[in-house]
């Protein structure tokens, strides 16, 4: 018994000494800039102020394909020419005088090598004059045949039969735009709104689709493409993308319109190079030393229903966990005012807003009074939420006045680039280039990342960023065959969006707790050396008594009332109420 109680005495005070020889955390970066500090008026916005969403924006009522992303090669064997030439194959051009029942199979050497999964949204398959493509989401089939004389296929029910490869577009769906650009199909000459076109690559200012319009003629294009159904023009093809999809699934679609253009080799290799820069960008992120994880909230205000949407669809859920951050969960989908929005995003570190603002109320001051943020209350509601983490060990809890987008100036908009009319490149090029898009989102997250790209879409409002009027040295055209593709990054980052919290004695909480374990440790060797003495003077006793047995409450916790308990943690109630993930804490940010 005495030479095992000195040994436990001895390991005790070896782990005492050492518990008080280790380090203090190292301090963490500084804490974004705090929010400005005035606000001057501004009218809440009206139908006439805010725009309504344009018929290009994917909606999520629209019919919803289940998609998922396609695995491509990961390597590019050659590369693509950026011409609007059609797809290689030695004997393709000699179609256009074949026999439509020809045994010659022309699109041998130009077939997709990596063909959509069934779940991407369309599906193709080849002839030999001709080829039958299927939009999932529209339910519509198109003949596309490369013979002077259309085929005569009766087993085949088919919206249209269109002469391929097409030259001529007209774009009646703005996010087809995108698309096209990266095949170099930029001869576009109707349009659905000339507005809405941001592309500084087509080739001449095309004229607005009105087939009202006396000049109209249906002969000027070999294309048309829709935003749902093709309706009744001959040359019409549907598009009908939601954000019911993966980011990488909507970036495949460049396959889609390569089969109306014979460029399906060009669009698999500019694909594979979108999903490689995509992927590496997402690994080097979510492989980062990241102690902190940032809550996104995508929303976007309808004035038609005067209701806000908070977005959660598949293709917000997939950007913010690639891009290394947590989507967060609304409880209203829909809130019908301000002051439910601002509920919403309590602890949302980065907002990013969709609405249609238009100068002058594209500001940030124009946007909080908009909204209900007003300064004195945020602050005066921040600095209440520390001196109560103070009282409380530490546990920070946002206040809804004070949430850390607001905090440290983190409201973005999709407005960097934009047209000379103001329309945002985003509706244009945002789907086709996911890649470009996961990178803005993970350069808003933390500024500092490393690898020297510049955001393409996203502008932080809250620091009054101005918007940039695309053009062609900016924009790419004709680049699509050497796009810059991502490159691996390594990267740490352990600053919260909650401040952190120092006691009496200027300690931190992580401090408090590591000198609570060495003084655990301590603790254990004085009882350590006090029980060899205890042995000592007991060794030649038959009789001892144990601890289990000493009645009374001389080894009880100490105990306070109700009343004391509630004064020193606040009301019981507080602590047994079952909440979501996320709502408690700091940034509501989880460990990665």
């Amino acid at each position: 018994m005495k030479l095992s109680l000195k040994v436990l005495a001895l390991w005790a005070c070896v782990l005492a000494v050492s518990a008080q020889e280790v380090s203090t955390p190292p301090n963490q970066s500084p804490a974004p800039a705090g929010t400005s500090d005035t606000l001057p008026s501004a009218s809440q916005p009206s139908a006439s102020s805010v725009a309504p969403t344009s018929a290009s924006q994917p909606s999520a009522s629209s019919v919803a394909p289940t998609s998922a992303s396609v695995s491509a090669p990961s390597s590019v064997s050659a590369s693509a020419t950026s011409s609007s030439a059609a797809a290689t194959g030695s004997n393709l051009s000699d179609c256009l005088n074949a026999d439509p029942n020809t045994s010659t199979s022309f699109f041998a050497n130009s077939k997709l090598t990596d063909a959509p999964q069934n779940t991407t949204g369309f599906s193709v398959t080849y002839s030999n004059v001709y080829k039958v493509v299927t939009n999932k989401l529209t339910n519509e089939n198109y003949i596309l045949y490369c013979t002077r004389t259309q085929p005569n296929l009766t087993n085949i029910q088919a919206k249209t039969y269109i002469h391929i490869p097409v030259t001529k577009i007209a774009v009646v769906d703005t996010r087809a735009l995108g698309y096209l650009g990266l095949l170099n199909q930029n001869d576009i000459v109707y349009v659905g709104n000339s507005s809405n076109l941001t592309s500084p690559c087509v080739s001449s200012k095309p004229a607005q689709y009105n087939i009202s319009d006396p000049s109209f003629s249906q002969s000027a294009y070999d294309l048309v493409v829709f935003p749902d159904s093709g309706g009744n023009d001959p040359n019409g093809i549907s598009f009908g993308l939601t954000y019911q999809a993966t980011p990488l699934a909507l970036a495949e679609w460049i396959k889609y319109f390569s089969l109306f253009t014979n460029q399906e080799t060009v669009a698999e290799q500019i694909f594979n190079k979108i999903k490689q820069s995509y992927e590496t960008a997402r690994d080097s992120i979510n492989g980062a030393d990241i102690s902190y994880k940032r809550n996104i909230t995508f929303m976007q205000y309808f004035p038609d229903s005067t209701k806000f949407n908070v977005f959660e669809d598949m293709y917000f859920k997939n950007i913010s966990s690639d891009a290394g951050g947590n989507l967060t969960t609304s409880l209203i989908s829909q809130p019908g005012d301000p002051s439910t929005l601002r509920a919403q995003v309590t602890n949302s570190s980065i907002v990013v807003d969709f609405t249609a603002l238009t100068a002058p109320n594209n500001t940030f001051d124009y946007w909080n009074n908009w909204i209900g943020y007003v300064q004195p209350n945020l602050t005066n509601a921040a600095n209440t939420a520390l001196d109560n983490a103070k009282q409380h060990g530490g546990l920070y809890l946002n206040d809804p006045q004070a949430p850390p987008f607001e905090r440290f100036n983190q409201l973005w908009r999709v407005d960097k680039s934009v047209s000379a009319a103001g329309a945002d490149d985003f509706y244009s090029r945002g789907l086709a280039r996911p890649d470009l898009v996961l990178q803005d989102l993970i350069l808003a997250q933390y500024p500092d990342y490393p690898g020297g790209y510049k955001r393409a879409f996203l502008r932080n409002l809250a620091a009054n960023e101005p918007t940039e009027t695309t053009n062609g040295d900016s924009y790419g055209c004709g680049l699509a065959t050497n796009l810059a593709v991502a490159s691996k990054q390594s990267y740490s980052n352990h600053t919260a969006d909650s401040p952190m919290i120092t006691f009496s004695g200027g300690l931190s909480l992580p401090a408090i707790i590591g000198l609570s374990i060495g003084g655990g440790l301590i603790a254990i060797a004085c009882i350590a050396a006090s029980a060899v003495t205890i042995s000592k003077k007991i060794k030649n006793r038959k009789r001892f008594t144990r601890l289990t047995d000493v009645g009374g409450e001389a080894f009880d916790m100490p105990r306070q009332s109700h009343a004391e308990e509630s004064a020193l943690y606040g009301p019981h109630d507080d602590f047994e109420e079952d909440l979501p993930t996320g709502r408690y804490g700091g940034s509501g940010r989880q460990m990665s």
